[in-house]
């Protein structure tokens, strides 16, 4: 009985497949004639990734501190962001940048601080069309902070998100999260989000902002301003969002005693900070905007105390708090979309290349893959990346970006081109402040930041090589450093080339000098121009200085003098130290004191936070326990160096260090200097490619400039790839040597191409095109047998509208396709013949069964 049933409802089945293979097989035709025409591919538009943005945090009871999903709002555009604020008229200037006084604002004049702060005028270098980067905050007319602690007379900055609401919300802030050695110098709450109940009268401490109490001590009230992320989640632990080491907030910039204060203030977008959602893409379209918030603060609490009647002598209370917030000055941010428009899951056409090159390219990637292939760069180093464009795996990259060329060992019988691609160069960034004694000259730049340093060849060497005391673990206590200066500005060739040091305090010191693991041509030069001076040579050799400093010597034992293919930053030395006998052996090593960083871009980074990452400091409550960081210098005592790339100096807006070149010259990185240095570049064997020259004389030649060469394994690549390439050639040669900051552009801390270089790029690009359309590698071509009848075997018909187009006649390039993504017309194709199949397949099983049970 069972089996009649089925066998009667499956006709129905049979019927409803046939209905719905042949509705498929519709769409197959109708997608397969929409591919018909002048064959030109029309590009359609990746959908892209949405965020929604959250209501104002509201009082009304809610007392969860899960992270509660909030109702979403409507997008908002930038049309309805406010040209004037609680903060005052915002003064728009042709660079960009923006002023704002704080006493054109809605101020009350019966604020205990309101004549601390009347005067106060910000300046931020750039507030639109931002992607990560730094901002430069300034101002002037404030009153002096006092020397290494925030007590009293600073400034702090956070960043915000926009709901839409025309103003900044303190709940949207990303603020809270310092550093231990940053909150240790501030009063209680004044780098948090903690509120004292009935401390503000202008504050609410209704439900919402009071924390939940643990069912242990239900009745516990402790107050702070929640966090709400633009995805609509609420949270007293911040920790839920962003810690010490995610945060942007600055927890106090101090002023200096002429009144000035400048603070680099680092901007970050959803892929940083996603709980703010800058930069990412709200349904409708619009682009996530976001506030910069600077809160000053003066000498008053929020009751109308002094800051001397507190506990410590400091200002207790949040930025947050409802009167300090109502100091505040609030900033609009408009951002680039953070999606580059790449489909998500395109085949990717591989690229190596070295990290000097690796901003430029993210820049030509984001853009070429609007309309071309998409280029996916792996960072390696030069001397992989060398061997790799070389190797005989199926899946090496053809092209790769290095400073050198392969030698004749590497090369092998490979065809190789050079096409150069992008100027820049290697440089020491720094972040230190003016911290001086009393009695100084320039005692008025005490707070501000250090903006002129020179460096020459030795005092690098001399960092290189951990010949600091306080470079190496128990560093004061090591004979072998006995007669060697603490740090960098106790050295009296310091001190001799930037005279403004000798008036530090001598407490204040660097932190070493950051530097990246792994290989670079970019490190092989800084120690080729370390041996090419005379002075520097000798010191690495083993020779006393003027003032009886020497070498490490465990680096003189590494014979760098005279190793030319050192190309790494080695750690050497092999002290270790423990403080107390509780802590275990070996204590700590120079990996902890001095770590490695993961690569210039990190260097820029850590140099901007001021964040060395030294790891000495045991911590017992840990499990296991283990040594830790303490975070960053506090503002105001910073000295960090670092060795990182020009470009990402410039978009964290890094001070950098004059270098004295070969001829004596102290001369900073820009455009001008870095192609006078590439213009006393020598040639190599390899014609049309010039290497790095240690002996420049030049008076604006920058001592440690560069130029990449695209380097393409011509007969090992496919013709894709070739195609691909000189598509990628020729737009480097052409829109992508404008400097600027939309994708395609040469990010700032680049040099455009000269005209010669420009023409010899667009030349290989023609010769990659020509292997395609006449090849000449017997890789490429293929013999042909012409009395079959199997198209698949039929040549590639060139296109005659354009160079390097070729069109396959097999493959139908629908509207958004690509041959390496499936058609409209075969994916429907592919659903028709499953609806068909499956239950023919099916009916012929069960009529085939049915059959045999018949009578006969």
């Amino acid at each position: 009985m069972t089996r009649n049933r089925r066998l009667k409802a499956f006709p129905a089945f049979v019927l409803l497949n046939i209905i719905f293979g042949t509705a498929f097989a519709g769409l197959a035709v109708s997608a397969a004639n929409a591919t018909e025409g002048d064959g030109t591919p029309v590009v359609t538009e990746t959908p892209v990734p949405t965020e929604t943005t959250a209501p104002d945090t509201t009082t009304d009871g809610s007392t969860a501190n899960e992270s509660t999903p909030v109702t979403t709002v409507p997008a908002h555009p930038r049309a309805t962001r406010p040209v004037r604020s609680v903060s005052g008229d915002i003064t728009k200037n042709d660079d960009g940048s923006v002023d704002v006084a704080w006493a054109d604002g809605d101020r009350d004049n019966t604020d205990p601080n309101y004549d601390l702060f009347a005067d106060l005028v910000f300046h931020v270098s750039n507030t639109e069309n931002l992607s990560y980067q730094v901002v430069d905050v300034t101002w002037v007319n404030g009153v002096t902070s006092p020397q290494g602690e925030f007590s009293r007379n600073y400034v702090q900055i956070m960043q915000c998100w926009d709901d839409g609401s025309g103003t900044a919300k303190p709940e949207n802030c990303q603020w809270g999260a310092p550093s231990s050695a940053l909150s240790s110098i501030a009063g209680n709450n004044a780098a948090g989000r903690g509120l004292i109940e009935n401390e503000d009268a202008a504050q609410s401490y209704a439900d919402g902002f009071r924390i939940p109490p643990p069912r242990t001590n239900p009745n516990l009230r402790q107050f702070a301003v929640p966090f709400v992320s633009v995805d609509g989640k609420r949270d007293f632990n911040v920790l839920s969002f962003f810690d010490s080491t995610l945060t942007n907030e600055i927890t106090g910039a101090p002023t200096a005693n002429d009144g000035t204060g400048s603070q680099p203030f680092e901007v970050h977008t959803s892929l940083e900070a996603p709980h703010l959602g800058c930069g990412a893409v709200q349904p409708g379209g619009a682009v996530q905007d976001c506030w910069l918030v600077i809160v000053p603060r003066g000498e008053y609490n929020t009751a109308g105390i002094r800051y001397t009647d507190n506990i410590g002598s400091r200002l207790n209370s949040s930025p947050l708090s409802a009167s300090n917030w109502a100091d505040r000055i609030e900033i609009p941010l408009t951002f680039k979309s953070v999606v580059s428009g790449c489909a998500i899951g395109a085949e990717e056409q591989g690229i190596v290349g070295n990290e000097i090159v690796g901003p430029a390219f993210s820049s030509w990637q984001a853009f070429l893959c609007r309309d071309s292939a998409v280029f996916g760069f792996s960072q390696i180093g030069d001397s992989e990346a060398r061997r790799q464009i070389v190797s005989e795996l199926d899946s090496a990259a053809r092209l790769a970006i290095v400073s050198d060329p392969l030698d004749d060992t590497t090369a092998g019988t490979a065809t190789l081109e050079y096409a150069p691609v992008a100027q820049s160069a290697t440089v020491i960034a720094f972040n230190i402040n003016y911290l001086l004694g009393s009695n100084s000259d320039i005692f008025d730049k005490n707070g501000t930041l250090v903006t002129d340093l020179t460096l020459n060849a030795r005092l690098v060497a001399k960092m290189l090589t951990q010949s600091y005391r306080n470079d190496v673990p128990d560093g004061d206590n090591q004979l072998y450093l006995r007669s060697n200066p603490r740090s960098l500005n106790h050295d009296p060739e310091f001190l001799a080339l930037n005279p403004e040091f000798n008036d530090f305090v001598g407490y204040i010191e660097p932190a070493g000098l950051l530097t990246a693991l792994g290989n670079s041509d970019a490190y092989s030069a800084v120690w080729k121009w370390i041996r090419a001076d005379e002075d520097a040579l000798a010191f690495i050799s083993g020779t006393e200085d003027e003032w009886g400093m020497k070498v490490n010597p465990y680096y003189e034992a590494l014979g760098i003098d005279a190793d030319t293919t050192l190309d790494s930053f080695p750690k050497a030395d092999q002290s270790t130290f423990r403080e107390y006998s509780y802590i275990p052996d070996p204590g700590y090593s120079s990996f902890e004191l001095r770590p490695y960083v993961l690569d210039m871009a990190e260097s820029a980074l850590k140099v901007l936070r001021a964040d060395p990452g030294s790891k000495i400091y045991w911590d017992e409550t840990r499990n296991p326990a283990a040594f830790i960081s303490q975070g960053a210098q506090p503002l105001g005592r910073r000295f960090m160096l670092g060795v990182t790339d020009f470009a990402s100096a410039q978009r964290l807006g890094l001070s950098v260090a004059h270098l004295v070149n070969f001829g004596g010259h102290a001369v900073a990185p820009s455009e001008d200097s870095i192609a006078a240095g590439i213009a006393e570049f020598t040639d190599s064997e390899v014609s049309g490619v010039s290497v790095f020259n240690p002996k420049m004389t030049g008076s604006n030649s920058y001592p440690l400039a560069s130029i990449d060469y695209a380097v393409v394994n011509v007969c090992a690549a496919s013709d894709a790839q070739l195609r691909d390439y000189a598509t990628l050639l020729d737009f480097v040669a052409g829109d992508g040597q404008h400097i600027g900051s939309a994708y395609g552009d040469l990010p700032d801390g680049y040099v455009p191409l000269s005209d010669a270089d420009r023409e010899a790029t667009r030349a290989i690009s023609k010769a990659l095109t020509s292997e395609v359309k006449s090849p000449e590698c017997a890789e490429h071509v293929t013999t042909i047998d012409t009395t079959t009848t199997d198209s698949t075997l039929l040549p590639p018909v060139v296109d005659a509208d354009g160079p390097g187009i070729v069109d396959t006649p097999l493959v139908n390039v629908a509207a958004g396709e690509t041959p390496r993504d499936p058609s409209s017309a075969a994916k429907f194709a592919i659903l028709s013949a499953l609806c068909f199949g499956i239950p023919s397949i099916a009916a012929g099983r069960v009529l085939v069964r049915k059959g045999m049970d018949l009578p006969t």
